[in-house]
């Protein structure tokens, strides 16, 4: 891996972590069960940081490093446990749908399809993860009598504006 690789991981997981450090200062309703920054800043702008990557390295796995990185830095600097397999996931999630099903014929859609799993696996399974170690089983209620799934589906509709942001607006300005 070159420096300028490393440098890229290193820098998009340092921006990337400081999108979703947004979400502490928005607090988590109990009706929702999930911030709804993370719904929203952290679906657009985190998305549309891994896509630009992505799109300017070419390199399998870069997604993945970059979710590990990331992953590392959230629970380094106090976020629980599963923050580091979900970040890590998203990244993978990425990955494996751009350059391993679609190598060099990935497109917005396929772009799209990839950054809504990617999210919509991030946050489920942070989430899951998060109750399973560290509350009571009646939490569990999060995530049947909330809005928590209506909204983590939402968040993964809002990733693919972070495909476009990244694709149509951001991309062709920097290439």
């Amino acid at each position: 891996m070159d420096t300028r690789t490393i440098s890229l991981i290193s820098i998009s997981s340092a921006l990337i972590f400081a999108i979703a450090l947004l979400n502490k200062f928005f607090l988590v309703s109990p009706m929702f069960g999930v911030s709804i920054a993370h719904v929203t800043i952290d679906a657009i702008f985190c998305t549309a940081l891994f896509i630009v990557v992505m799109k300017i390295s070419s390199r399998p796995g870069i997604s993945t490093l970059i979710g590990f990185t990331t992953g590392l830095l959230m629970t380094f600097f106090g976020a629980k446990g599963p923050a580091l397999v979900a970040w890590l996931l998203r990244g993978l999630v990425l990955d494996i749908i751009v350059f391993g099903f679609h190598r060099d014929r990935c497109k917005f859609s396929c772009y799209s399809l990839a950054a809504s799993l990617a999210f919509f696996t991030q946050t489920f399974v942070g989430k899951v993860l998060y109750l399973l170690l560290f509350m009571p089983m009646k939490a569990w209620i999060t995530l049947t009598s909330t809005l928590f799934i209506p909204l983590v589906l939402a968040g993964s509709l809002l990733s693919i504006l972070g495909v476009y942001l990244a694709i149509r607006k951001i991309i062709p300005v920097i290439t």
